[in-house]
């Protein structure tokens, strides 16, 4: 049959489904993504068609990347943080000769695994082939003193410059999000970046020296649209300050590595990550730049990730890892399930690992090419993220671009904002945490991850060579010095911009510490200051009400109590049931169930209903509970609601609570509280627990 001739007969069909479908969804649909972009039951080229996106672009934002089209897929990183260097480094002999391909190491003097001198470095690094296995560092405000130190431990071993891959990790924007601080002001942070990027596009061009990464903003509660925005609108500002520097648009792309976080919402997740992809290539093409597609590292999210039945991480962790691969991402780094407990042990790392490479080995996810093209819905979700967040980065440049809306708190407040969303979701339970808010097992056995001391971990930093010579370490420093006087106010055709990272080598070669360093590239710049980020962890508050409760039960011999009362048979209020079940010990209630009642409805005869409240509560009185909560159908609550409810209040319980909105046929007398999914619920029982003497 011709197409044209079929398609009144296919819009028929796709009406008579789309009814049907909303008809079984009770009207769930039309909903909306994280983001806010608006949902629909269907997608198809008729309903939802996508434009030329964003102007000169298909949204096959994968088609020309050689590396994702290779046999041998993403790169699996390990992501390490623990603050005591000499247990990152058995670590990390564990992990590579157990099928890591790639380390990601969040180190500093006073952050992640802490570093102080060359000789730390050399130890940390002791079991990595550092010619063959890639390495990312993520230093924040140290990463220049950090790649120096490297750099001389390299050079050390004999191994070439040039042989090094991974990425330096200088991302001064990113780090003022989070820590709120330039050390040495906004004139050495870019000093800083001109200097790493022109050193390692002479000394290590297979490493990248920069990274744009969102993950500060995306822990801190960020929408999709705002990190690909502000991602965005960073490279940009990242690529100008190469550019006068004198690297030419191609060659500073290449020095850019993307670092997203990856949630659980796999649509929006693949979508964001493809989305990104074609803002990037329609930004380059601006510069003239056409075949340099984006990196992309992409990491789990930390703000889904609960301390409660942490086991639940680990379905988490996979979601996440499949909407990356999905998505396209080049390497994908996953924190171990114990991450949110404390520094994951060699079984929480071994599951990460594994997650990928069970993915990657056995799956095969790689060997597909953009799997999610096509999709009406992909392409729909990806275009509209895709728009949106470009309208977000022109607004950041309306301000003057990325450093001067952090100046302003512009981004800062569309976090707050963002972050107050989800805090509103998860206190209604309407964004569920399983584990947490939903099925949660209140007997779960509290996982156990100790925490390090920092005071014995910086005790034993500053390891020196054998051979350090006091005369040699001073000249070697004062050279330093004079590196970054000879390139401060001269044009950079006039001087070298490596020679400092090159100086800075020889000093920890010869014993400088890197805080020695730091400090003299920190002489006469003022630090700037700004409004941080703080990171969310969506989880947090309704684990509180559980810590209550696993306090009380220490202090009292037993956790708050409901006594939970369904009246009526368990068709008519089983799926209600369940849910105040769950909640209750969501907010770490136990309860007493009592089923009263239990026939078909008819209207109970007066003896009946003395007799059955009667029972109700001689049951209430040896259950020992604090509050009440009924539970039945409209019908019955309508007859009896109030006769059960005036008299747990009277026999003592100290909040009567009835599940289920209001219905319009029941005054509702003798019921406190009406509990239903668009209310605060976490802000209920925080309150109960205060009345009850939870605290």
């Amino acid at each position: 049959m011709d197409t044209k001739e079929a398609a009144p007969e296919l819009e028929q069909a796709l009406q008579a489904f789309r009814a049907r479908l909303e008809k079984e969804l009770r009207g769930r649909l039309p909903g909306e993504t994280p983001s806010g972009v608006a949902t629909d039951s269907i997608y198809t080229q008729s309903t939802h068609p996508v434009e030329a996106s964003l102007g000169h672009l298909t949204c096959a934002p994968l088609v020309g990347d050689s590396d994702r089209s290779s046999r041998q897929g993403w790169r699996v990183h390990q992501h390490y943080r623990h603050p005591d260097l000499e247990v990152v480094a058995g670590e990390l002999k564990e992990d590579l000769a157990a099928g890591v391909d790639a380390i990601w190491l969040e180190l500093g003097i006073d952050h992640g695994v802490r570093v102080l001198s060359r000789g730390d470095l050399d130890r940390l690094l002791l079991e990595v082939d550092l010619d063959k296995t890639p390495v990312a560092f993520e230093a924040e405000m140290d990463d220049f003193v950090v790649a120096a130190a490297v750099a001389s431990v390299v050079q050390d071993r004999g191994v070439a410059l040039a042989s090094l891959t991974g990425s330096w990790g200088c991302d001064p924007l990113g780090a003022w999000a989070r820590t709120g601080t330039f050390p040495s002001g906004a004139t050495g942070a870019w000093a800083s970046l001109r200097r790493i990027a022109a050193w390692s596009a002479q000394e290590t061009p297979a490493m990248r020296a920069l990274h744009v990464s969102t993950v500060p903003y995306h822990e801190g509660g960020a929408s999709s649209v705002h990190e690909l925005g502000w991602a965005l609108a960073t490279g940009l500002a990242y690529l100008r300050e190469l550019i006068e520097a004198g690297f030419d648009p191609s060659s500073a792309s290449e020095q850019i590595l993307f670092v997203f976080a990856v949630e659980d919402d796999i649509f929006e997740e693949v979508a964001k990550l493809r989305a990104a992809r074609l803002l990037w290539a329609k930004l380059l093409h601006a510069f003239g730049v056409h075949d340099r597609p984006m990196r992309i590292h992409a990491r789990t999210s930390g703000r889904s990730n609960t301390q409660i039945d942490p086991w639940v991480n680990i379905l988490r962790a996979t979601t996440q890892t499949f909407a990356a691969v999905i998505g396209g991402a080049n390497s994908i780094g996953v924190d171990g399930f114990d991450a949110s407990v404390g520094p994951s042990d060699s079984m929480g790392r071994r599951i990460a690992r594994n997650t990928q490479l069970v993915l990657r080995e056995e799956s095969h996810l790689h060997e597909v090419l953009d799997p999610a093209g096509g999709s009406w819905y992909v392409e729909h979700l990806t275009d509209a993220l895709a728009r949106r967040a470009w309208e977000e980065m022109q607004q950041i440049e309306r301000v003057g671009g990325m450093e001067s809306a952090l100046r302003k708190g512009i981004p800062q407040a569309s976090v707050r904002a963002s972050a107050l969303k989800l805090r509103t979701l998860v206190a209604r339970r309407a964004r569920a945490l399983i584990g947490v808010t939903d099925f949660p097992n209140l007997t779960e056995k509290k996982l156990i991850r100790p925490e390090p001391k920092l005071r014995d971990v910086e005790g034993q930093l500053g390891r020196e060579s054998a051979d350090v010579d006091a005369q040699r370490r001073f000249d070697s420093l004062r050279s330093f010095a004079s590196s970054l006087a000879s390139d401060l106010g001269v044009p950079e055709s006039e001087t070298d911009p490596a020679l400092p990272m090159r100086t800075a080598a020889l000093a920890t070669h010869e014993g400088v510490d890197l805080l020695a360093l730091l400090n003299l590239m920190r002489d006469g710049q003022p630090s700037l200051h700004i409004e941080p980020i703080p990171p969310l962890r969506l989880a947090q508050p309704w684990e509180r009400l559980r810590n209550l409760s696993n306090r009380r039960l220490v202090t009292h011999g037993r956790r708050p109590k409901a006594f939970l009362v369904t009246l009526g048979v368990p068709l008519e209020h089983q799926k209600l049931t369940m849910w105040v079940q769950n909640l209750l010990q969501a907010a770490g209630f136990e309860f007493a169930l009592h089923e009263a009642h239990g026939t078909p409805f008819q209207v109970p005869s007066d003896g009946e209903l003395q007799a059955e409240c009667g029972l109700m509560i001689d049951a209430f009185r040896g259950s020992e509970a604090d509050i009440a909560v009924l539970s039945a159908s409209e019908e019955w609550l309508a007859e009896i609601g109030s006769v059960f409810a005036k008299a747990l209040r009277t026999e003592g319980a100290a909040r009567v609570l009835c599940a289920g909105r209001h219905p319009n046929s029941w005054d509702g007398s003798g019921v406190h509280v009406f509990l239903h999914d668009s209310m605060n619920l976490l802000g209920l029982f925080s309150m109960l627990f205060r009345e009850i003497g939870g605290h």
